[in-house]
């Protein structure tokens, strides 16, 4: 949307006391590039990075900062990629504004060489970037400038993940089943604590949202959801053990060490070695404190 139709949601959100998250990317920008690359004839899976680079992101974040600022809204920049974009909202807190921030497991486990291996399949929006960035990411997620780690999955068909002319393919690829465990492997290899994985992926989003401490604890009236996880086991990452309607994502045959066992929800157990047991019991859930501090 354009920029006054974000500035009304987000003065919106700030009378509610409510997080807003961006997916933070200049468009007319990244189209223009894009074109200019069609025009030239690219149709390599790189020509999608080289459309998107990372200035693309940091303006990005840079207006929406800005509009936060002035609207009062807390803000969350979801699949922050960039060193530049982390520079920007580094800055922000600084200055003591509610800005939150997550980096997606894949542009922390994958560099711009994936390109050559994986075709489209690696096609992420925004791009999969150099080592420098990856890098940077980990020393921001090392000190806690990073809020959380997320996948945004995106599911879909063989079709359409199968293209070989990248602007023919979709970005995004699944990603909720794997996430722990490649955390886990994360940490298995020293790059994260553990203490650090369990609040990057519960108690942090719980916080941004307005839902700690009924969900991100352990803590007496909270919901008891938890994962039992074998820190040792190491086992492989299968596309055909997946329950996706179409298992396809870049970390088939990947080795990691660390396994979801099970897996309570409330305190009633919902998952057993990779398996759905029991009846679906999920149920929408809404912050209850609508103004708490991230």
């Amino acid at each position: 949307p354009d920029d006054g139709a974000i500035f009304a949601a987000f003065r919106r959100a700030a009378e509610l006391g409510m997080v807003v998250g961006v997916h933070a990317e200049n468009d007319p920008v990244l189209q223009r590039l894009k074109n200019e690359l069609k025009q030239g004839g690219r149709e390599d899976p790189i020509a999608h990075l080289e459309s998107r680079p990372p200035f693309v992101e940091a303006e990005a974040v840079g207006r929406a900062v800005t509009l936060a600022e002035a609207a009062g809204n807390r803000l969350h920049v979801h699949h922050l990629s960039t060193r530049e974009g982390e520079q920007i909202v580094r800055l922000a807190r600084s200055k003591g504004l509610p800005v939150t921030c997550e980096a997606l497991i894949s542009h922390l486990l994958f560099d711009d060489s994936a390109y050559e291996r994986y075709g489209n399949l690696i096609q992420l929006n925004p791009p999969i970037r150099s080592r420098e960035h990856v890098e940077h990411l980990w020393h921001a997620i090392e000190h806690g400038r990073i809020d959380c780690v997320a996948t945004d999955h995106a599911p879909h068909s063989p079709e359409e993940q199968n293209q070989t002319n990248v602007w023919d393919g979709v970005g995004g690829f699944i990603g909720i089943e794997t996430l722990l465990p490649l955390i886990l492997d994360c940490v298995a290899r020293g790059r994260l604590s553990l203490d650090r994985a369990v609040q990057l992926c519960s108690e942090s989003p719980a916080r941004i949202y307005g839902l700690y401490p009924r969900k991100g604890s352990l803590t007496v009236g909270a919901d008891a959801d938890f994962v039992l996880v074998d820190l040792a086991a190491s086992h492989l990452l299968s596309n055909d053990r997946l329950h996706s309607k179409n298992p396809l994502y870049p970390y088939d045959g990947w080795e990691v060490r660390g396994r979801p066992v099970a897996t309570y929800l409330r305190g009633r157990r919902i998952i057993s070695e990779d398996e759905p047991v029991g009846i679906p019991s999920g149920i929408m859930l809404r912050p209850e404190s609508r103004r708490e501090e991230s």
